[in-house]
């Protein structure tokens, strides 16, 4: 026996020159350990044997022939090797690369199916039988991958007869076709699942479609009958067909993996592995995909129907479903090729059809003739694009070749029976029009080249939230360690501060954009781009859309970039629910981020206490706060008003509950007799501002409606800010009230208390919602001039140290994976 080392380089030149092929060849017939073992133990078998490394015999046996080494030893102690050059020259290489008197081979995967791979091989044997009454030669391939016990004793029975048996381990259904393929004799292969049936003409059928039409190809049955957990028709089209919309493909397959083709086709184009990154799968649309870019068509064979068990539970295909699996980034979707090939389908969708000049068109009866004094007209109008494609009956009738074929194969599968009821009210699938295919181009061209970073946000407005994107934005650009990069505004809403973003931001409003989308359509969309995209970052800021594709896609998109997210703090319901982004989604995503951004230590002790996530993944990064003017000392000594009448208190924030106005409201009627008067800025974000009224019928507040950030205010015009809010993170208006001089009155919560040390860098009020304690605070600040001014120095030197733009800088260069290595 000999194994036969070659590639198909090496297959060519021999077959030109006649030279010598090396061939190992071994000096006993008994190669193989006792029982069945795969393809890759055998390779690591020899290699061991024959002292070459695996890497080298894959890449120098890549047309290894195996099967006629399947033999066994009682013993591997009188195994003996000797490694021999041999000779040969071929006159006829072809009959050394494969068996060619086959002419198709039936691959069929296995893993779980049990008995129910009965009806299937019944199929195959009815079909293979039909095929040889015309002469074709069949060969059957079954691949156990992983099998359980019920799917290796049913195979048993068939260990003595012709059908060829391998077993491996990849438990991956497209590893195991291409293992199958490579196995195969067959000049053609057709595959088949281990649950599903042949058609009694499928074999025969495809074979004699792809013999009469030259070139490359592959072949589908007409139509797909799905049973058992549902019922359904799916006609199929051809690839050519008028009606295939070839952007459909961005949402939804249009063949199965049910197929035929040239042996050497399917070995060029090989189904990728989907266990190796849990987020992809679908490894036969990648399939379609990946043969369609490179011109390779895909046809119907007429009056051909094969039949797809749909299991209730337990199928790939259903693991696939529940996992969130998707298809993986392809040529078809670059959007050059895809923008292509879909403008080349409707421009043949409007070509007119082809008039034959010699034949006569038919005379129309109700025309005018010349005989009876009319005339004819010089010229027809073509038909329009209309009447290319008629229009669909309201019920498609099946062919009555289908409704025999369906009662015939009951002898086989006793669920599968043409019952009338079914016949008639049976629902006919087909491919959804995609609604995101065109949307795809365009965000695509918007989304534009070269982009290392992609920051996800509901929008940017005048928040906390908002400005901490903003600054990871300017940080990396400020530093060079991004390429381009792309803010998206997923929420449909104006974004006031994208002003602030550096000029060469590439900001996308998705959310107004794409409104008229679906939520389900907006998420496919957005992650269609990003995996076809694939930027080295996605830093997710507080955008809703962006948890949910963590979640569900979290898996694909982190095979090609680093996800990232910012929290702040938790948020509350009324009744005292803590909720939010990081109870919603975080644990369903965490495992697939890179890193958690925090702006304070006390939510992310709070995350870990909570969730027990850890620490490697997060970390705190005290945000910029802006650069603190040269202020005079005795400016600081005296600190605005020992010579004022009134003490003026500054509170400025959005009037949502979060925020607690309603304190303010409280503190203010508890000062009502006192010289204070309350200067309030902010709007409403998120709630109903239920607060307006209330400020205008008090008589120390003052009103002034919403703000572009503290130091757009005149600060100095204020005495203290007051903060009331019920939770919290660390609040950037607290940082730009520091670096303005302003001394600040906060509640004490969340991480407030890592800025705010109370009688040293400001004062912190516990419980947060006891207005006395406000009141009392204000009053003895009013009376001491010099220790706010104390306070506010010492305020400023805190920021200078940890909250400097230096600072952060170095915070952003040494996330790891985060900015673009520097050259």
């Amino acid at each position: 026996m000999a194994l036969v080392f070659f590639t198909a380089e090496d297959a060519k030149e021999a077959q030109r020159t006649q030279r010598i092929l090396i061939i190992t060849q071994l000096a006993t017939c008994d190669v193989f350990p006792e029982g069945e073992i795969g393809f890759f133990q055998k390779i690591r078998f020899l290699s061991v044997r024959l002292a070459v490394s695996r890497s080298d015999l894959m890449t120098f046996g890549i047309g290894l022939i195996i099967r006629p080494l399947r033999l066994s030893v009682p013993s591997l102690r009188s195994l003996r090797l000797k490694k021999l050059m041999v000779s040969i020259k071929f006159t006829n290489i072809q009959s050394c690369e494969m068996n060619m008197n086959i002419d198709i081979s039936v691959v069929i995967p296995a893993h779980h199916e049990g008995r129910l791979a009965h009806p299937t091989m019944m199929s195959v044997f009815r079909s293979a039988a039909y095929a040889g009454e015309k002469g074709i030669k069949t060969e059957i391939l079954v691949v156990m991958d992983a099998p359980d016990e019920k799917t290796r004793a049913y195979f048993s029975r068939y260990e003595k007869t012709e059908i060829l048996f391998e077993t491996v381990a990849f438990r991956d259904l497209g590893l195991t076709r291409n293992f199958g393929v490579a196995q195969a004799s067959g000049r053609y292969v057709t595959l088949l699942d281990a649950d599903n049936l042949f058609g009694k003409n499928w074999i025969a059928g495809s074979l004699a479609y792809l013999e009469s039409h030259p070139g490359d190809m592959i072949v589908h049955p007409e139509y797909h009958l799905v049973f058992e957990a549902e019922n359904l028709i799916w006609q199929q089209m051809s690839s050519d067909d008028p009606r295939c919309d070839i952007g459909n493909l961005i949402e939804n397959n249009y063949w199965d993996a049910n197929c035929t083709a040239k042996r050497k086709l399917m070995m060029k184009y090989p189904y990728e592995a989907t266990t190796a990154t849990p987020g992809f799968g679908f490894e036969d649309w990648h399939f379609n995909c990946k043969t369609l870019t490179d011109g390779i068509p895909h046809r119907i064979v007429p009056e051909t129907v094969n039949f797809l068990r749909k299991k209730r539970a337990g199928s790939l295909l259903a693991q696939s479903l529940q996992t969130h699996r998707i298809v993986r980034p392809n040529p078809l979707f670059d959007p050059d090729v895809l923008a292509s090939m879909m403008e080349n389908a409707v421009m043949e969708l409007l070509r007119p059809p082809e008039i034959d000049s010699e034949v006569p068109p038919e005379a129309d009866p109700e025309a005018p003739s010349e005989t009876d004094g009319g005339h004819r007209a010089e010229s027809v109008p073509l038909p329009g694009p209309e009447r290319i494609i008629p229009e669909p009956d309201a019920k498609p009738r099946l062919p009555d070749w289908l409704i025999r074929e369906w009662r015939d194969i009951h002898e086989i599968e006793p669920q599968l029976f043409p019952e009338k009821w079914l016949a008639e009210d049976i629902f006919f699938y087909e491919v959804p029009t995609s609604h995101i295919a065109r949307p795809y181009l365009e965000l695509c061209e918007l989304y534009g080249k070269d982009v290392s970073h992609v920051f996800l946000v509901p929008w940017l407005v005048k928040g906390g939230a908002d400005l901490v994107a903003i600054n990871y934005i300017r940080s990396l650009a400020n530093q060079g360690l991004a390429g381009e990069i792309v803010v998206m505004a997923t929420c449909d809403t104006d974004s006031p501060w994208k002003e602030r973003l550096p000029e060469s931001t590439r900001f996308i409003e998705f959310g107004r954009r794409y409104a008229h989308l679906s939520d389900e359509e907006q998420e496919k969309l957005l992650t269609r781009v990003l995996l076809q995209m694939m930027p080295r970052v996605i830093h997710n800021v507080n955008s809703e859309l962006g948890y949910k594709m963590f979640v569900r896609y979290g898996n694909a998109l982190a095979d090609a970039s680093k996800l990232y997210v910012s929290l702040f703090c938790m948020d509350m319901t009324p009744e005292g629910r803590s909720v939010g982004y990081a109870i919603m989604y975080l644990s369903e995503c965490f495992d697939n981020l890179s890193g958690i951004f925090t702006d304070n230590l006390a939510y992310l002790r709070k995350l870990q206490e909570t969730y027990g996530f850890e620490d490697r993944k997060m970390a705190v990064h005290y945000q910029p706060a802006p650069p603190v003017p040269d202020l005079p000392e005795k400016e600081m000594s005296d600190l605005k008003g020992a010579k004022k009448t009134h003490f003026d208190i500054l509170w400025a924030g959005r009037l949502d509950r979060q925020k607690r106005a309603d304190i303010l409201i409280s503190v203010a009627e508890k000062c009502r007799k006192l010289p204070f008067r309350f200067h309030v800025y902010g709007s409403s974000v998120l709630d109903a501002d239920i607060c307006t009224p209330a400020f205008e019928a008090a008589e120390n507040i003052t009103y002034y409606g919403s703000f572009n950030g503290l130091p757009s205010l005149p600060v100095h015009q204020y005495d203290v800010l007051l903060y009331t809010s019920q939770w919290d993170g660390l609040p950037n208006v607290l940082l730009e009230a520091i670096s303005l001089g302003l001394p600040v009155v906060a509640s004490d919560v969340g991480g407030i208390s890592e800025l705010i040390r109370h009688g040293e860098t400001g004062f912190l009020i516990a419980p947060y919602d006891n207005p006395d304690l406000y009141a009392d605070c204000l009053q003895k600040l009013s009376d001491n001039p010099p220790l706010r001014a104390a306070v506010a120095r010492d305020a400023r030197k805190m920021l200078v140290s940890r909250h400097s733009w230096d600072a952060f800088h170095e915070k952003v260069r040494h996330i790891p994976d985060y900015g673009v290595p520097q050259i």
